[in-house]
């Protein structure tokens, strides 16, 4: 099986503005200011877009990333969706996630210094995270994704012992995952994507 083509120039420029970012952070691991432990470890973005491709998602479809880092995810999502937001809370993540956006030239994404726990997520079609925090993140990643409205998509990249307490199987349906194969290329066997069924 072979990986999907992707649109080689913009991701080359998300690629190197992203990793300029990096540079000035002078880190690409680290424990963020956000609370409930949170921790930067930058997303690989060619699972998210195979994901998207697979699943035939709409570009008008709108697009949310909790603890969205410098972008990883959100510049190439924004390179298929209309509208991407990103939720941040570290100062000088969002810092660089906006002056990132700003060479890049996006105008559909919105980095957002605010805690998405507390956020209403229900205008998005899509939703993705990364274990963006470690303190009872099963716990609160579940009540989170139960205020989803039923028909949301969320890709998220988590361990088997988390995925039945994070998505109950009541109230959602298990529509895709990425591959064997595809994951021996990357980290991405834990890659799956689940669709709100009931609220």
């Amino acid at each position: 099986m072979n990986i999907p083509s992707m649109p080689i120039c913009p991701m080359r420029s998300i690629i190197s503005t992203l990793q300029r970012a990096e540079q000035r952070l002078g880190k690409r691991y680290f424990a963020t200011e956000a609370p409930l432990g949170g921790a930067y470890i930058g997303s690989q973005y060619w699972p998210l877009l195979y994901t998207i491709e697979r699943l035939n998602m709409p570009s008008d479809w709108s697009f949310a990333d909790l603890g969205s880092g410098l972008g990883n995810i959100a510049f190439p999502a924004a390179t298929h969706f209309k509208a991407v937001v990103g939720f941040e809370l570290d100062t000088a993540l969002f810092h660089e996630a906006e002056r990132c956006r700003q060479e890049l030239g996006f105008a559909n994404i919105q980095f957002r210094q605010d805690d998405f726990l507390y956020a209403d997520l229900s205008d998005f079609n899509v939703i993705f995270f990364f274990k963006p925090f470690v303190l009872r993140f099963v716990e609160l990643m579940h009540h989170k994704m139960q205020e989803l409205r039923p028909g949301t998509r969320v890709i998220a990249n988590t361990i088997n012992y988390e995925r039945a307490r994070i998505f109950d199987p009541r109230s959602f349906e298990q529509i895709f995952e990425i591959d064997d194969q595809l994951a021996l290329r990357s980290d991405a066997e834990r890659y799956a994507t689940y669709l709100k069924v009931d609220s």
